[in-house]
C-alpha cells in the first residue's frame, strides 16, 4: 500500500523519494499542467464574508419626446442585486515524525510533499474557473462553463457555436480581464494559496486503530477564492468544437472548425477592451491546430512576441497573439465536452 487509508505518508512513500546516496531525490513532475490563467487573473478582496454582492442595471428608464404645454410621465431606471460566492479549497498532510527525520532532511521531505500538495490545488482551482457549479457542488465557486452554456440564454450573445454535435468537443475562451470579469476572496481574507506548518500533532487513532496515536508533522494549505462577472457581455466563448474532426487532415478537413475566423468574430462580442487586459485561453489540441491553421493561411496569421529580460533583450520562445492579444494554452481546458445547444 502506497500510503494509509487515512493519507498518511508509510515508509514505501519515503522509500521511493530516494536517491543512491539516501538523500530527498529530485521528483520528476509528470503530473504537472500549465494554467497561466491562475498568473493572468486580476483579484479584487470581495465586500462578503462568503464573496461579493454587487448591483447591476436590468432596465432602463423610458423616454418621450415633450411638447410645450404638454407633462410627461415621470419613469426610472431597474436594478438588481447578484452575489458571487467563493470556495475554500483546503488540503493537510501529515507524516510519522519518526520517518520524516530519517536521514535528518525532514525539511527537504516535506518541502517536495508541499510542492505536490501546491501542484494539486493549482490543478483543482483552475480546473473550477472554467467548469465549477455552485449550483451542484455548494462547496466550489461556479466558472465560466455553466454561466455561458445556452445558446439561447442571454449570454448566448457571447457564445459561438463551432458546429460539433458529439461529446469529444473543446472550448476556446476570450476573457477580458478588469472590472467585468475578476477573481474575488473573502473579505477579510487574502488571495492566492496560504501555507501553515502545524508542527508535531498527535494523530489519534492513527492509522484507523481505536486509541493507536502517534506523532505526526502536519501542514495545512488553504486556498479561499472565487469568480466574479459583472457584466456578462466581455467574457465569449466558442463552444462545439469537434475534436476529432478539427485534428483529421490537420485542421484542414471540411468539416474542421475554422478557428481563426471564429476567434475573429470573438473579439467583437465584448462591447470594448478598453481598462481590460483580455487573453485567449485553449487547451493544447487547440493550439497546435490553430498554429498549423495560421500558417496554412499566412505566416503573420498569429505575432510572436518575445518575452524580454530587464535589460530589453529577447528570452524564451515568446507569446503567441492573435490581433495583439495573448494566445494562452491551459491544460485545465477539456477536450471532452458536452454539446451546448
Amino acid at each position: 500500500m502506497p500510503t494509509l487509508d487515512n493519507g498518511t505518508d508509510t515508509l514505501y512513500n519515503w522509500a521511493k523519494t530516494r536517491d543512491p546516496a539516501g538523500n530527498t531525490a529530485k521528483v520528476v513532475e509528470i503530473l504537472n499542467q500549465k494554467n497561466p490563467i491562475l498568473r493572468d487573473i486580476l483579484y479584487k478582496e470581495g465586500n462578503l464574508p462568503t464573496g461579493m454582492r454587487g448591483s447591476i442595471r436590468t432596465g432602463l428608464p423610458a423616454v418621450a419626446w415633450r411638447l410645450y404645454n404638454q407633462g410627461i410621465p415621470a419613469t426610472t431606471s431597474t436594478e438588481t442585486q447578484i452575489e458571487w460566492q467563493t470556495g475554500h479549497l483546503q488540503a493537510f498532510h501529515k507524516v510519522d515524525k519518526e520517518l520524516a527525520m530519517l536521514n535528518g532532511d525532514q525539511n527537504a521531505f516535506r518541502a517536495m510533499k508541499a510542492k505536490a500538495h501546491l501542484e494539486a490545488l493549482a490543478q483543482e482551482f483552475a480546473s473550477t474557473i472554467f467548469y465549477g457549479n455552485g449550483g451542484l457542488t455548494p462547496a466550489e465557486f461556479t466558472g465560466l462553463s455553466p454561466l455561458y452554456s445556452s445558446l439561447s440564454a442571454a449570454s448566448g450573445t457571447n457564445i459561438l457555436d463551432g458546429g460539433g454535435t458529439g461529446s469529444d468537443n473543446l472550448s476556446i475562451w476570450l476573457v477580458p480581464w478588469g472590472d467585468p470579469i475578476h477573481g474575488i476572496f473573502p473579505r477579510g481574507s487574502t488571495a492566492g494559496v496560504s501555507h501553515q506548518d502545524l508542527g508535531e500533532q498527535v494523530d489519534h487513532n492513527a492509522g484507523g486503530v481505536a486509541g493507536a496515536n502517534m506523532r505526526v508533522l502536519m501542514d495545512v494549505f488553504d486556498w479561499k477564492g472565487g469568480l466574479a462577472v459583472p457584466d456578462w457581455r466581455y467574457p465569449t466563448r466558442l463552444c462545439n468544437v469537434d475534436v476529432s474532426d478539427l485534428i483529421a487532415s490537420n485542421g484542414e478537413g471540411a468539416s474542421a472548425a475554422k478557428l481563426l475566423n471564429f476567434m475573429s468574430r470573438m473579439l467583437d462580442r465584448p462591447p470594448d477592451f478598453e481598462g481590460t487586459t483580455p487573453v485567449f485561453y485553449m487547451n493544447r489540441t487547440a493550439f497546435s491546430m490553430l498554429r498549423i491553421q495560421a500558417l496554412n493561411k499566412s505566416n503573420a496569421a498569429l505575432a510572436v512576441v518575445p518575452a524580454l529580460d530587464q535589460f530589453g533583450s529577447p528570452v524564451g520562445r515568446g507569446e503567441m497573439q492573435f490581433d495583439g492579444i495573448p494566445i494562452h494554452r491551459c491544460d485545465a481546458l477539456l477536450n471532452t465536452e458536452s454539446r451546448v445547444t
